[in-house]
């Protein structure tokens, strides 16, 4: 007779990590032993400091492409990193899946040490950063006006990736004006500054707004971009953009109407100017109908005149020559009556 099955119970939690931990290690595993240790140049990204020893998952940058760091804060602090310089580090390739990133397996190299690499060359994203300033001060930059016409006919370039939750936060916040807006919505591939600066191209709106939800900062050089600094320099129309979070600002800043430090802030002003517009034209329009049905009043009571008279003319008859010598004759007889009593 077979014994019965020992069944564990455990949480969801605990076989969470289970799994997790036999996804890193039989990953772990697999890879070749002669790129267990690894030495790596590259450019650093943004670093985030949190409140363990070590920075997960730090980018650094060649060429378009990117491997993650684990870096030790002492490590950080003995170099002053600040982020974004040239490095050479040195350190374990390793697996890991956890919830931090979303139960996946990535790579990380686990870092043991550090150095600043001294480039003869500027890297590619420096001769950029040269050539979007240069572009930017070439720029004849022209404030717009924010347009004073009802409905406004707004152009909303936003991320095609489906970040519905950014749209719908700056929409919110032009609800109460929703009924004075005509909105074009038009998706972009926001990672793509050609795709941008096409979308720029192609807005109708008197005014054309720019917004992207938050991300590390590489991802936001794309609106410093010669090509997307271009398209809304010439773009002939109110320009607002809200990108990301408080912390991140970029060249287009520089020439926007008006540069909002979030899409929900963005949303505000525009409610805010557009209110304001409003409260003038629609005190002309309150105006102007007064105008209109004063006038209609006028012409009824004239159209009433009219009727009246012509009633009038109807009712008196014409008296004759000989109706009228009769009676001031009888007028005379009684008037001489009187001068002789």
């Amino acid at each position: 007779m077979n014994a019965p099955l020992s069944v564990n119970e455990i949480g969801a939690a605990a076989l969470s990590k289970i799994i997790q931990n036999e996804i890193t290690r039989s990953v772990q595993d697999n890879v070749p032993k002669g790129m267990s240790l690894l030495r790596v140049r590259g450019k650093l990204g943004t670093l985030r400091h949190g409140n363990v020893p070590k920075l997960f998952g730090v980018k650094l940058v060649e060429g378009g492409e990117e491997v993650l760091l684990d870096i030790p804060k002492t490590l950080v602090a003995r170099l002053g990193l600040k982020g974004g310089e040239s490095v050479v580090v040195t350190g374990t390739l390793i697996a890991v899946c956890n919830r931090y990133t979303d139960r996946r397996v990535e790579f990380h190299l686990d870092v043991v040490e550090a150095e600043l690499h001294a480039q003869s060359q500027p890297s590619a994203t420096d001769a950029q950063q040269q050539m979007s300033l240069a572009r930017l001060k070439s720029l004849a930059v022209q404030r717009r006006q924010f347009p004073a016409e009802l409905p406004l006919m707004l152009s909303l370039i936003c991320s095609k990736s489906g970040q519905a939750q950014v749209d719908q936060d700056f929409l919110l916040e032009l609800q109460v004006v929703s009924d004075l807006v005509k909105l074009e919505r038009i998706s972009v591939n926001v990672l793509s500054a050609q795709d941008i600066a096409d979308g720029i191209a192609r807005a109708n709106g008197k005014v054309v707004v720019l917004i992207r939800g938050g991300g590390s900062a590489d991802q936001f050089e794309v609106f410093d971009d010669p090509a997307v600094l271009e398209a809304l320099a010439k773009k002939d129309a109110y320009r607002v953009i809200g990108l990301g979070h408080t912390a991140n600002t970029t060249l287009l800043d520089l020439v926007a109407d008006y540069a909002a430090t979030t899409p929900t802030r963005a949303g505000a002003h525009l409610c805010n100017l557009i209110e304001r517009t409003s409260l003038p034209l629609m005190e002309a329009r309150r105006l102007a109908g007064q105008a209109h049905h004063a006038e209609a009043v006028v012409l009824e009571h004239r159209a009433k005149i009219r009727l009246l008279q012509d009633r009038l003319k109807k009712r008196v008859r014409p008296l004759t020559v000989a109706a009228i010598a009769s009676a001031a004759l009888a007028a005379g007889i009684v008037l001489g009556k009187l001068f002789i009593a």
